[in-house]
């Protein structure tokens, strides 16, 4: 059987773990690469990404089947949830512009940027499917793709 995760204590000790750990790795690469920040910045979205795809595969919501795995587009147990990390995500892309605006134009930002934008497009894209879904779409939440 597949590794799925419904505990949310265990949820938020996976997240909460893997923060620091990324803070680890961000450091470790910057001290590596000498203060390389496209480096740095490369490492932590990769390091994203992959809790991304991680989580959600294995997390499970309280009225979601253990079982089988999710449609390809569903990346939280609920429409709230993918609301709220797709919002994050976006202060995120707030920021990184904001960097840009300010301090001019610099590689490391520019990836975040990419990144951190395709990720809330991906969440946001499973927010809107799971709208479809509860609106009772479901043509439109889950186009056989």
């Amino acid at each position: 059987m597949p590794l799925r995760i419904t505990s949310a204590t265990t949820k938020v000790g996976i997240v909460l773990s893997t923060a620091i750990v990324s803070f680890l790795i961000e450091m470790i690469v910057g001290v590596a690469t000498g203060g390389d920040s496209l480096a740095v910045a490369l490492g932590a979205l990769g390091f994203t990404a992959a809790l991304a795809a991680f989580c959600g595969r294995t997390f499970r919501g309280e009225d979601e089947e253990v079982a089988p795995p999710r449609p390809w587009w569903r990346l939280t147990g609920g429409l709230a949830s993918s609301a709220t990390i797709a919002g994050l995500l976006l202060w995120l892309v707030v920021g990184h512009v904001w960097s840009l605006v300010v301090e001019g134009s610099d590689a490391a930002v520019v990836v975040l940027l990419v990144g951190h934008g395709l990720l809330a497009a991906a969440y946001l894209l499973s927010a809107v499917r799971q709208r479809d879904v509860v609106a009772g779409r479901a043509d439109r939440a889950d186009p056989g793709v």
